[in-house]
Order: C-alpha cells, then structure tokens, then sequence
C-alpha cells in the first residue's frame, strides 16, 4: 500500500508545480498589462494637462501683443498727420517736433512688442524642457516599483513649438496678427518612446519585452476673439 500512496503523493506534487507556474504566468502576464496601462495612462495624463496649460501661457502673451494694435494704430496715424504738416524744406519745426515725438513712443511700443514675444519664445522653451523632465520623473518614478522584475527603456521629445504671430502693418512699431498657418505652429506635442523587458532573473517565469510609441497633440483655435483648444490625434512625429 506504500507504493500507491507515494505515486499520488508525487502526482499531486507535480500537479501542484505545474497548476503554480501557470497561475505565476498569469499573475505576471496580468501584472505587466497593468504596468503598460498605468504607464501609457500617466503619459497622456500629464502630456494633455502640460500641453493645454502651454497653450493657455501662449495664448496669454499673443492677447498682450494684439490688446497694443490699438496704440500701434494711432500713433501711425499721429506720425502721418504730423508728417503731412512739415511741409516742404526746411519745414515746418513744430510739426518736425512732434514727428519727433511720435517716433519716440513708437520705439517704445516696438521694445514692448518685441519684449512680449521674447518672453513668449523663453517661456515655450522653458515649458517644454520642464514638461519632458517631469515625463520623464513619472515613467522613472513608476518603473522603480518595477525594478527588480524589469528593465525599462524610455525617451520624451517636445515639438517645436512656436508663438504664431507676424506684423500685420509696417513700420516701427507695427499691427500684430496671427499667422495663416497658426495651429500648426502653435501645436503643442509630445512623443513618448518606451520599451520594457524581464530581467534575467525573471526570465525564468515569463520572459517578456514589448515596445511602444505614445503621442499628444493640442492645437489652438480663434475664432474673433473666442480662444478654444483641440486635442489632436495626429502624429507630429
């Protein structure tokens, strides 16, 4: 009676073994389809939040550029009226004055002008930089809890993105409008590249590794002075 009682003892052992590897699979299968989630989950999440709030910044300083065409305006028709009264050589001196004059506060609109759009430029750079960092600190962040299973492979890349404006007007201190072309270039973009593999150790178990690429768009629209923002499903890359 021992012999029987020792071969189902040793049948059920390896039953055990094998029902357990399997449940093992699965529990790790389903593990990394939540990891994959999570991740591409919190990509969009601060991608799309980063994005529309770029937008919005953007957004800002064009309202600051175009609140001042009504002053550009103006002091191009002051400069006109006051240039017609000079008259010919050697011209009338007080007219001549105020041309004077109005030359000045025009340069100091155009250092404005041109100082809203530097702030802009400085802005977008530093927003975009500071996006892709912390991209990058929430992926490393949530493959950490990953670490001992998996090695993890990833890189963010921000579309240039740019203040759509140009002079409407000529002169010193010029109408400013948007760009025909505007969304395009005032799309806000991110590319996300991951790539994740078992590690050695884990191998035994399952032995997995997938790769994937994840992007965001968000575009401005103005209709009069009505500002909307659109999420694009476009790739910019």
């Amino acid at each position: 009676m021992i012999l029987p009682y020792a071969n189902n003892k040793g049948f059920f052992s390896v039953q055990f073994i094998l029902i357990f590897g399997v449940l093992m699979i699965l529990l790790f299968g389903f593990s990394f389809i939540s990891f994959v989630a999570q991740a591409k989950m919190q990509f969009r999440s601060v991608c799309l939040t980063e994005s529309a709030n770029l937008q919005k910044k953007i957004i800002s300083f064009e309202r600051q550029l175009f609140l001042l065409n009504a002053l550009s305006t103006a002091l191009d028709i002051q400069y006109k009226i006051a240039l017609a009264a000079v008259g010919p050589p050697p011209g009338n001196a007080a007219a001549l004055i105020r041309v004077a004059q109005i030359q000045v506060q025009q340069f100091r609109l155009a250092r404005i002008q041109r100082g809203i759009i530097t702030a802009g430029k400085t802005m977008i750079i530093t927003d975009l930089i500071a996006t892709k960092a912390k991209i990058h600190t929430k992926t490393r962040e949530l493959s950490s809890f990953w670490a001992v299973y998996l090695g993890t492979v990833y890189s963010v890349d921000a579309f240039r993105t740019e203040m759509a404006v140009r002079p409407r007007t000529s002169g010193i201190a010029p109408n400013y409008e948007l760009k025909p072309d505007y969304k395009a270039i005032q799309t806000v973009a991110y590319n996300w590249q991951f790539k994740y593999f078992t590690k050695p150790e884990s191998q035994k178990v399952v032995d997995s590794q997938n790769a994937f690429s994840l992007s965001c768009a968000i575009q401005p629209d103005r209709k009069d002075d009505l500002w909307s923002l659109e999420i694009q499903k476009d790739k910019y890359f």
